[in-house]
């Protein structure tokens, strides 16, 4: 009755052992996927704004030079054409400027982009590991638990004898 009673014990142990390590598996798992998932989702919202506000200020800022241009050109027509084109060029000029700035950005976004798929990645191989750590963690329980059984029955042979 002893031996059962201990038998069943361990049974129990080991079948509650098994639940808790299941359940603390998956819930990290399921905070790895989540943080993935917000991380992606914070750095599209950020990449999108930063798009938006460089477009917005580039245009608005094209458009003022362009009305200054022309305002310029309007009141100074033949004695200052030279001049205005000068700053045309000089206006082009700044533009090209500003736009390398934009592609140099958007640069930095295809990085942070390619930084979030190799996150991707080692969230992949993270649990990719733990997977691989439960398996061996479950191999080691039956291992374990075999060993415990031989050594119950050894011990209920014994004290049968």
């Amino acid at each position: 009755l002893l031996l059962k009673t201990i038998s069943q014990q361990h049974d129990d142990a080991m079948r509650e052992l098994k639940e808790t390590h299941e359940k603390a598996k998956e819930a990290a798992v399921e905070e790895l996927r989540e943080s993935y998932k917000a991380a992606m989702s914070e750095l599209r919202e950020h990449a999108e704004k930063d798009k938006k506000a460089i477009t917005a200020k580039l245009e608005e800022e094209q458009m003022v030079n362009m009305n200054k241009l022309k305002t310029q050109l309007g009141e100074e027509v033949a004695l200052q054409r030279d001049e205005a084109k000068k700053k045309e060029q000089q206006f082009r000029a700044e533009l090209a400027v500003r736009k390398a700035e934009v592609e140099a950005k958007t640069g930095k976004l295809d990085e942070m982009s390619k930084s979030l798929e190799e996150m991707r990645r080692s969230h992949e191989v993270l649990l990719q590991k733990a997977e691989t750590a439960h398996a061996d963690s479950m191999k080691d329980l039956e291992a374990q638990q075999s060993q415990l059984t031989e050594e119950v029955k050894a011990a209920k042979d014994e004290v049968m004898r």
